[in-house]
C-alpha cells in the first residue's frame, strides 16, 4: 500500500516539474528563437535543477520534440473522438477550446513551424490518391494559419466564433469531404503517429 502512495507522489512531482519546464519553456519562444534559450535559464525560471531537467529531456531540442509529440497525440486524440465523417462545429469548436485552454503551449508550437508537417498528414488522409498534395496543402495550410492568427490575436473570438468561420470556409469544399474518403479517415489519421 505504501509504495502506491509513494508512486503516486512521484508521478504527480514528475508531472509538475515537467509542466513548469514546458510552461517556462513555451513562454520563452514568444520572444525567441529556439536556439536562443539555454537549459540553464529554463530550470532558473522554474526553480528546478539542470540534473531534473536531463531526466526528462536530452537537450531543448529533445524538448521541442516532445512539446510537438504531445500536442500532435492530444489533437489526434480529440480529431478521433470529434471525427463524425467530416470536421464539422463540435470538432471545430473542441479545437479552438483545447487551443484557447493551451494557448501558450500552442503559441510555442506554431512559432517552432512544427505544426505543417503534423496538419498536413493528418489532411493527406483524407483525401483521393489524385488530389492528395494539392489538397492536403490547401486544408493544412487554411487551417494552420487561421488558427496561429487567432493565437496571435489573443484568441478574442470564442471557441464557437472559430467553428462557424472555419464551417463557412470549409465544409462548403465538399468535393475534398467526400464520403468515399471519409469513412477511413479516421483509421488513418490513427496511423500517422
Amino acid at each position: 500500500m505504501m509504495v502506491m502512495k509513494m508512486n503516486t507522489a512521484n508521478n504527480r512531482r514528475r508531472q509538475e516539474t515537467i509542466n513548469k519546464i514546458e510552461s517556462v519553456f513555451s513562454g520563452l519562444l514568444r520572444d525567441r528563437e529556439l536556439h536562443q534559450i539555454t537549459v540553464s535559464e529554463i530550470c532558473e525560471k522554474a526553480g528546478i535543477n539542470r540534473s531534473s531537467f536531463y531526466l526528462y529531456y536530452m537537450d531543448i531540442y529533445d524538448l521541442a520534440d516532445k512539446l510537438a509529440e504531445k500536442i500532435e497525440r492530444a489533437v489526434t486524440e480529440l480529431l478521433s473522438s470529434k471525427w463524425n465523417g467530416s470536421p464539422d462545429s463540435d470538432y471545430y469548436t473542441e479545437f479552438f477550446r483545447f487551443v484557447s485552454e493551451n494557448r501558450q503551449v500552442f503559441s510555442a508550437y506554431y512559432r517552432l513551424g512544427l505544426h505543417d508537417k503534423f496538419i498536413y498528414k493528418a489532411a493527406a488522409a483524407s483525401f483521393s490518391s489524385g488530389t492528395v498534395d494539392y489538397s492536403a496543402v490547401f486544408y493544412s495550410g487554411g487551417h494552420n494559419h487561421v488558427t496561429q492568427r487567432w493565437l496571435e490575436n489573443g484568441c478574442k473570438e470564442s471557441p464557437e466564433e472559430m467553428a462557424r468561420i472555419m464551417n463557412s470556409k470549409y465544409i462548403r469544399c465538399s468535393e475534398f469531404w467526400s464520403e468515399k474518403h471519409s469513412e477511413d479517415f479516421k483509421g488513418r489519421i490513427k496511423s500517422i503517429l
